[in-house]
C-alpha cells in the first residue's frame, strides 16, 4: 500500500476518535496487514480524545416550545396583510389539492384551516380560527 493511502486511513481513524480496538478492526477491514498495520496502530492514541465533538441526545421530555417568543399583535397583522396579498388568480386557477396545500402552508399559522370541500369539485372549505 502506498504511503498516501496509509496516511488517509490513519487520519480517518483519528478523526473518528476510534479506540485502539475499533481502529484495529477498521484497519483490518481496510486490508492493512504486516508493517502497514503495525505502523498505523502505533499512531493511534491509547485513549480516545474526550474533547471530540459528540452530539448529545436531547432529553425525551424536553419542552418543544422552550424559547418560543410569540409575535406581537401588530406584527401578526402586518404579516397577515402581506400574506393575504399572495392570493391571486394563480392560486385560484390551480387544482383544488394544490390550492389547499398552498393555503394551509401560508395561513394555518393564523389559525385558518383549508380542506377540500368535495373531492373532484373545485370548492375549498375554509374554517376560521373561531371554528366558523
Amino acid at each position: 500500500m502506498d504511503e498516501k493511502d496509509l496516511e488517509n486511513y490513519i487520519e480517518r481513524a483519528k478523526r473518528g476518535n476510534l479506540s485502539a480496538e475499533q481502529a484495529s478492526r477498521y484497519f483490518q477491514l481496510a486490508g492493512l496487514s504486516g508493517n502497514d498495520f503495525d505502523s498505523a496502530m502505533m499512531q493511534i492514541p491509547v485513549k480516545p480524545d474526550p474533547n471530540v465533538y459528540i452530539q448529545e441526545k436531547k432529553p425525551k421530555n424536553s419542552d418543544p416550545y422552550a424559547g418560543f417568543q410569540p409575535i406581537k399583535e401588530d406584527q401578526v397583522k402586518g404579516a397577515f396583510d402581506n400574506d393575504l396579498g399572495l392570493i391571486n388568480t394563480s392560486v385560484v386557477k390551480q387544482g383544488e389539492e394544490e390550492s389547499v396545500n398552498f393555503l394551509n402552508n401560508k395561513y394555518s399559522r393564523y389559525g385558518f384551516q383549508f380542506n377540500e370541500s368535495t373531492p373532484g369539485a373545485d370548492f375549498i372549505k375554509v374554517t376560521a380560527p373561531n371554528g366558523e
